[in-house]
C-alpha cells in the first residue's frame, strides 16, 4: 500500500512514519512532504513542498503522480508556537491580517487545494482513507468548556482549524462515494507546539492514529478523537 503524509516532518508525523516502517507486514511505500527540515526517516520518499506557494503545488505533486495512494494524512499545520506566527498579532487588541491569511492558507486552503490536485490527477484510489489533522481548538461547541480554556488566546488559529473542519465536511459530502474522509484531533501531544504540560507522547499518539487509519469501519465525514469518538464542533 502507498501512504502519503503532507507535513511529514512534524513530530507526530515522524513517529507515524517510523512506526509504519517498522511494520513490515503492511508492505508500505511511504511518501512525505517537507519544507525546512534536516530530519528524514529511513525508507521514506520525501518531496519538498512549501504550503505557502500554491503556484508550485501542481508541479511538485507531478513528481510522484505515477503513484496511487491508499492513505493520505494532512498533518502540516501552523500553531501559536510556529516560528512564522507572532501570537501577539493573533489575539484581540492587536489583530493583523497577515497572520490570519497565513494560518488560513496553511491550515485550511493548502489542504483543500492539494486534495483537489491529487484527486484530479487520479492519485487517490477508490476507498482511500484521508485524514485531516484538526484540533479541539476548532470546536465552537467546546469553546470555554475545557479545563485549560481561557479567554482570548490565538483566535486566528481557532478559526483556521474550524475552517478546516468545514472543508472536511464539504469534501465528505462531495466524495463520500469515493473516499473515506475524517477530521482528527490528535490529542494534547508532547511536542514543541503541544508544550511541556501535554498529556501524551508523540509515539503513543502515532500508534493510535495508525490504528484509526487502518480501521476498516470509521465514522466517515466526522470529527474524531484518538479513540475514534465523535467530537462536537
Amino acid at each position: 500500500m502507498n501512504v502519503l503524509i503532507i507535513g511529514g516532518t512534524s513530530e507526530i508525523a515522524q513517529k507515524i512514519l517510523i512506526n509504519l516502517d517498522k511494520n513490515n507486514n503492511l508492505k508500505t511505500k511511504l511518501f512525505a512532504t517537507y519544507n525546512n527540515s534536516n530530519v528524514f526517516i529511513k525508507n521514506v520518499s520525501y518531496l519538498k513542498l512549501d504550503l505557502t506557494k500554491e503556484n508550485l503545488f501542481e508541479k511538485k505533486i507531478s513528481k510522484i503522480e505515477n503513484y496511487k495512494f491508499n492513505y493520505i494524512l494532512f498533518a502540516a499545520a501552523l500553531t501559536n508556537a510556529s516560528n512564522q506566527i507572532k501570537n501577539k498579532y493573533c489575539t484581540f487588541g492587536n489583530l493583523k491580517l497577515k497572520y490570519f491569511d497565513l494560518l488560513l492558507k496553511v491550515n485550511c486552503y493548502s489542504n483543500l487545494k492539494l486534495f483537489e490536485i491529487l484527486h484530479q490527477k487520479k492519485m487517490i484510489k477508490k476507498g482511500t482513507k484521508i485524514i485531516f489533522f484538526s484540533s479541539k481548538a476548532a470546536s465552537t461547541e467546546l469553546r470555554g468548556k475545557l479545563k485549560h480554556n481561557r479567554k482570548f488566546g490565538n483566535v486566528f488559529y481557532r478559526i483556521s482549524k474550524s475552517a478546516l473542519n468545514s472543508a472536511v465536511k464539504n469534501i465528505y459530502f462531495d466524495f463520500k462515494d469515493k473516499y473515506k474522509i475524517i477530521a482528527l484531533h490528535p490529542g494534547h501531544v508532547k511536542t514543541k507546539s503541544g508544550g511541556k504540560n501535554a498529556l501524551i507522547s508523540a509515539d503513543y499518539a502515532s500508534k493510535k492514529i495508525i490504528k484509526l487509519m487502518l480501521k476498516k469501519n470509521s465514522k466517515n465525514g466526522k470529527f474524531l478523537d484518538l479513540q475514534g469518538k465523535i467530537i462536537n464542533w
